[in-house]
């Protein structure tokens, strides 16, 4: 729910989010909302993960994902994604990636909250944006462990914004790692009181090393479960 650069985990999946909350034409709010507060299934298809610091650079990949979630609020709910068949290649090593809560050889349990938000203070731009609990796991290869650790907070853009999503269609939620850095393209989102910015930043480490910038990239369909469904920005 990515130099081990840590980008987080990438997702490609389907999402069944409820309808988007209808708001006033003639004046933007705050922050989107969502409408009705309901439950939602997702799954993915093969995910990725790299940092900025640990295991040479490589990249942890999982072969499926799945989640569930619900809202609590109509900008605000809580996630929990399940990665499936987590490996990383090291120096032509496999290793094995394991939550260390989870039971299941392979398996990365992601626990968190997610917030609707604008990008930027002047336009119209809604984005998810994810705040991870603090998920350890470690990779292992024979006698060898590595542990990693990743927190923070990761956005991405969902589209459409101002046009009715019906029933056979879906928004899109993307999360993108900048072309240049280490980070994710998005790393500053409005504030909820929709006055000024804060930082929306993914980091990791390995073992008891620093913490270092991380990414993640992640593309989601995201199904209304009403006839019709609308983001208003």
């Amino acid at each position: 729910m990515r130099q081990f650069r840590l980008l987080v985990f990438v997702s490609l999946g389907v999402v069944v989010f409820g309808a988007v909350t209808a708001v006033s034409a003639s004046a933007r709010k705050n922050i989107p909302g969502i409408v009705p507060i309901v439950l939602f299934p997702d799954k993915s298809g093969v995910s990725k993960f790299v940092s900025s610091v640990g295991l040479s650079g490589a990249v942890i990949e999982c072969a499926s994902s799945t989640s569930t979630g619900g809202f609590e609020t109509s900008l605000l709910g809580t996630f929990d994604v399940l990665f499936l068949k987590c490996l990383v290649n090291v120096l032509a090593k496999l290793f094995l990636c394991t939550g260390l809560s989870d039971t299941v050889t392979s398996s990365v349990l992601v626990l968190g909250t997610f917030h609707l938000r604008y990008r930027e203070a002047t336009g119209t731009k809604s984005v998810v944006a994810f705040l991870i609990i603090p998920a350890h796991f470690t990779c292992k290869e024979g006698t060898t462990e590595k542990l990693i650790e990743v927190m923070g907070c990761a956005a991405g853009e969902i589209t459409p914004v101002n046009k009715s999503v019906v029933t056979g269609e879906h928004f899109t939620m993307e999360m993108k790692k900048s072309s240049t850095a280490s980070r994710n393209e998005i790393t500053k989102i409005v504030k909820e009181s929709g006055s000024g910015e804060e930082t929306c930043q993914l980091e990791s480490k390995e073992g008891t090393g620093a913490f270092g910038v991380s990414a993640e990239e992640t593309t989601d369909e995201i199904v209304g479960n009403a006839s019709s469904a609308k983001i208003e920005a």
